[in-house]
């Protein structure tokens, strides 16, 4: 439950800084992106293509690059918390049921998690390294070569000097505003994840109470019948539970008592009409 909770805060945490820090620097780069290769066009045409030459041979790479660590981080993020979960269940389970059997496969799970561990991480840390690489590259890259059209453009009497020096300037911010923008990008893969995973818990709960009424009494079930792949597992033609009151269920093993229960809330399948006084939220068992 910490792990689920842990890794549900850090999910809704980077879904929000995405839509509220993120996307605007985006926004702004673009816009700067966009502004300066109008300026390098107005400039000279030379330096418009070295600015979409240099993105397209360094800021696609980086930005492929960038991609494949955050795809690795979060792996090695997930290896993780099943690594802590295994370690967590063979301790609990070793300390319940001490057979040869039990602890032989579990000590195989733990490492085959830990070799899959070891490979994610050393991918993580070599796509770390090449994204370092990539961008100490990019930067010298976009810098020399700025310095290098600059000094062809003032020999060839194409630019003066004071307009070569304002070029280079410009297209340095180009690069950097673009490879900004593509580090940005990179977070679109890691939130779509992020943002599959809260889907599938939201999913989860959807349904958590989703067709019962308002009534009076604490619980009223009228013609409630009970599916489990879509056998009928349970019928109840009617029952009607006052507020402040209680009532037993029994029943033999299998009879369908916590499934009855589990059907009232909404955790499994079940048709007919499911009324109470209290929200669907307040409906749990216990």
């Amino acid at each position: 439950a910490g792990l689920v909770k842990e890794r549900l805060v850090d999910d809704l945490s980077d879904l929000i800084i995405w839509r509220v820090s993120t996307l605007p620097r985006i926004a702004v780069s673009l816009v700067g992106v966009i502004t300066a290769l109008i300026w390098v066009y107005l400039a000279s045409p030379w330096a418009l293509t070295l600015a979409l030459g240099g993105v397209v041979l360094t800021v696609l790479p980086s930005l492929a690059v960038k991609k494949w660590a955050e795809e690795a981080y979060e792996d090695t993020t997930d290896i993780e918390s099943a690594i802590n979960s295994e370690y967590f269940q063979a301790r609990e389970n070793l300390d319940l049921i001490r057979t040869e059997k039990l602890q032989a496969y579990i000590e195989q799970r733990v490492r085959a998690l830990d070799r899959t561990h070891l490979r994610a991480g050393t991918k993580s840390e070599a796509t770390g390294a090449a994204e370092s690489s990539l961008n100490n590259l990019v930067q010298a890259a976009a810098l020399y070569g700025s310095l290098l059209l600059a000094l062809w453009l003032v020999g060839t009497n194409r630019l003066a000097l004071s307009g070569a020096v304002g070029l280079v300037i410009v297209l340095k911010t180009f690069f950097t505003l673009a490879s900004s923008t593509a580090t940005n990008l990179t977070a679109f893969w890691v939130v779509r994840r992020k943002r599959r995973r809260l889907r599938t818990l939201e999913c989860a709960f959807s349904s958590y109470g989703a067709t019962t009424n308002h009534s009076s009494a604490a619980l009223d079930l009228q013609d409630v019948t009970v599916r489990r792949e879509g056998a009928v597992m349970a019928h109840v033609n009617a029952l009607h539970l006052a507020r402040g009151k209680t009532m037993l269920i029994a029943g033999q093993n299998g009879a369908g008592k916590s499934l009855l229960l589990r059907a009232v809330i909404g955790l499994d399948e079940r048709t007919g009409r499911v009324a109470s006084a209290y929200s669907s939220n307040d409906l749990r068992m216990g």
